[in-house]
């Protein structure tokens, strides 16, 4: 194995490892509306805008497996999510603006929406609740897609920074991307 593949896998390990100690040990105090970022999310959605669908896929399969883990399913449908998510974030943007952070974070929110939007619509239809329809829809789109999408867009600035500037993780080991000059930041 060569230098630079070993050194990209030590980087996006310690990533995924970070952010799922972070999204575990979430301070009750920053929650809002008892939501709280998805940090696994943001760091496949802004790997994969940054460095490409393959660097992409390897951290959504990784990404994923640590969710069901975590939420004591079966593994698949975490994997599947993540999967969907950095598909979407390496197409959906890129053929239409140059990279950027800003483009990173406002990709994270539409996603995050998407996301939230199939979750509940899963939920519902799969009888996961004893609301009414009024009241199911009201309290899904105030409590959880509006907080579960700030919360994300919230944890999206910090994660773009980490991954953009890390050295180590672009093409050829610069720093930065492998798209972007380290000069475009913003």
């Amino acid at each position: 194995m060569n230098k630079y593949l070993f050194r990209k896998i030590l980087i996006y390990g310690s990533m995924i490892i970070l952010c799922s100690v972070i999204q575990l040990n979430y301070p009750r105090e920053l929650e809002f509306k008892d939501m709280i970022p998805d940090f696994l999310l943001v760091l496949t959605v802004i790997i994969t805008y940054f460095n490409g669908l393959n660097d992409g896929i390897a951290v959504s399969v990784i990404t994923g497996s640590v969710k069901c883990i975590f939420a004591g399913r079966f593994l698949g449908l975490g994997v599947l999510i993540m999967l969907y998510s950095a598909i979407i974030s390496a197409y959906f943007l890129r053929k239409y603006i140059r990279t950027s952070i800003a483009a990173a974070v406002l990709q994270i929110f539409m996603i995050s929406l998407l996301y939230f939007s199939i979750t509940g619509a899963v939920s519902f239809l799969a009888g996961g609740t004893v609301y009414p329809v009024n009241i199911f829809i009201e309290w899904w789109i105030i409590e959880r897609l509006f907080a579960g999408s700030v919360m994300n867009l919230a944890a999206a600035l910090p994660v773009a920074f980490i991954v953009r500037l890390i050295p180590g993780v672009g093409k050829n080991g610069e720093i930065g991307s492998q798209y972007v000059r380290p000069m475009e930041i913003i």
